[in-house]
């Protein structure tokens, strides 16, 4: 992973400078800067414009006692296409560009559930919440959700003699 990080952090700036180079050729180099401006405003509009409706759908996934999996992932997906288009450069904004369109960011969503299936933990298992028509209520160990329960701090407590006790007369 180490080695991935490393490479994307040589070959994405080689990248950018070359593109860069190739655009400004042509245009100049004022124009181009101006161009790279206007797609970071352009950028961080989209950005806001569409994670509010992400958080709306998640909202309502959540209101429906389901798991918002899909919806949380493609906000995800969002702000990091939101950054990588206020990043300055060609190639980060064209990649980010493409977090915004869905069946791109349905196919990026796809790919990293593939890479990180197994290794993310779901809730609702025994001893953890549970989601449904009880959202948020603890499971007991044998994985019954709804049970309500008093959870209580330790009590320090001291055995009072029964000849102490006040009788019922």
């Amino acid at each position: 992973m180490f080695g991935l990080v490393f490479l994307l952090l040589i070959v994405v700036p080689v990248v950018e400078l070359y593109v860069l180079f190739q655009v400004a050729e042509p245009l100049g180099w004022l124009p181009t800067v101006f161009l790279l401006l206007l797609i970071s405003f352009v950028g961080a509009s989209l950005m806001k414009w569409q994670t509010s409706g992400a958080v709306g759908r998640i909202r309502d996934t959540v209101a429906q006692g389901k798991m918002p999996s899909k919806e949380l992932a493609d906000a995800a997906l969002m702000i990091f296409g939101g950054a990588l288009l206020l990043t300055p450069g060609f190639f980060t904004d064209a990649v980010g560009l493409s977090m915004f369109i869905p069946p791109l960011r349905a196919l990026a969503r796809a790919m990293l559930l593939k890479r990180f299936s197994g290794k993310v933990s779901i809730a609702g298992a025994p001893g953890g919440f549970a989601f449904g028509a009880n959202f948020g209520t603890r499971t007991s160990s044998a994985g019954r959700a709804g049970r309500s329960f008093i959870d209580v701090d330790e009590v320090q407590a001291d055995r009072i003699p029964t000849t102490e006790l006040p009788s019922d007369e």
